[in-house]
């Protein structure tokens, strides 16, 4: 459902890091028409999510996001199992 036309809720995070102020916006869904956008922007604010935005339909913008997003995921490596261990054996003495 990553349609070219489509509304969208994202989110934007700022934190502070060395000094310097950085916001990362990142996508809570996929594109849909607007009424479906919007109640899905509403029950997220219901649940108490903060810094909620309701995007219009942009693809450009949209498809920027979602590549940022994966670059930021994949730069967040999983651990091994050798890590693991390590951790694990600190901690148990």
């Amino acid at each position: 459902m990553y349609g070219p036309k489509g509304w969208y809720v994202s989110k934007v995070v700022c934190a502070e890091v060395d000094g310097r102020l950085i916001a990362t916006e990142t996508v809570l869904t996929t594109s849909s028409t607007h009424a479906q956008a919007r109640e899905t922007y509403r029950r997220m604010g219901r649940v108490g999510i903060e810094n909620l935005h309701l995007c219009p339909p942009d693809n450009k913008r949209f498809k920027r996001l979602l590549r940022e997003q994966r670059m930021r995921r994949g730069r967040a490596r999983r651990l091994t199992r050798g890590e693991v261990a390590e951790i694990m054996g600190e901690n148990g003495s």
